[in-house]
């Protein structure tokens, strides 16, 4: 039959090994600029909270499970992600949170699809009532109208 020399056994072997090292290399190598993630949140308290960014509200997002989880976007992990979550209840404060490259770790979705995911649970609690401070007033309180007699009326 065919037989193949030994300096075709190892050029083919050699092949092999470098198609191996590209398939698993590349795929790493383009992530490497920026790696894209998800951040789940479960909110605890309230429903549809906005998440801000900078002072403005962040586009790339959306909600799950009836309002109660907050799905963002961002698009590179390795950087560090602050947000305010601000509730829709009023009655409630805004909660702050910042993302670190740590907690984002690699989820296998639907089976073959792999995303780098943040979970977090954020609880809402009540919003501080505002101080009130006691009406100040400059006149002085009027004297009790002690009669003619300049004593007690009866």
């Amino acid at each position: 039959m065919f037989q193949l020399s030994s300096k075709t056994a190892v050029l083919g072997g050699a092949l092999f090994a470098a198609s191996v090292i590209a398939a698993t290399v590349l795929p790493t190598a383009a992530w490497a600029d920026a790696q894209p993630g998800e951040i789940w949140v479960t909110l605890k308290g309230t429903d549809y909270a906005k998440p801000f960014h900078e002072g403005s509200e962040f586009e790339d997002h959306e909600f799950a499970d009836n309002g109660f989880k907050l799905i963002i976007r961002v698009t590179d992990v390795e950087k560090p992600w602050e947000f305010e979550l601000r509730p829709s209840n009023p009655e409630l404060a805004t909660a702050r949170f910042t993302t670190d490259k740590k907690l984002f770790k690699v989820k296998r979705i639907k089976g073959k699809e792999a995303r780098l995911i943040a979970t977090l649970v954020v609880k809402f609690e009540k919003a501080a009532a505002p101080k009130k401070d006691p009406p100040k007033t400059d006149e002085p309180k009027p004297a009790e109208d002690k009669g003619e007699t300049g004593g007690a009326v009866k």
